[in-house]
């Protein structure tokens, strides 16, 4: 699955959006996050909602290092 540029565009203008507004500095557990993350993905599977996640964070992405 692949997303267009201009779905990119849009949700690029909700992230700005609200950028102002977030936290930055919020954290939680590690195994709090994973456990948000597959309860978000179960109940979007549920009701066959196709979705993608954003992560500006490289632990986010996989990409962490050790």
């Amino acid at each position: 699955m692949g997303i267009s540029t201009m779905e990119f565009e849009r949700v690029m203008e909700i992230v700005k959006a609200y950028e102002g507004r977030i936290d930055k500095d919020f954290r939680i557990p590690l195994e709090e996050y994973e456990m948000r993350y597959q309860n978000v993905w179960k109940r979007l599977d549920e009701k066959k909602i196709d979705m993608g996640f954003f992560s500006g964070t490289e632990k986010c992405r996989g990409m962490e290092s050790t």
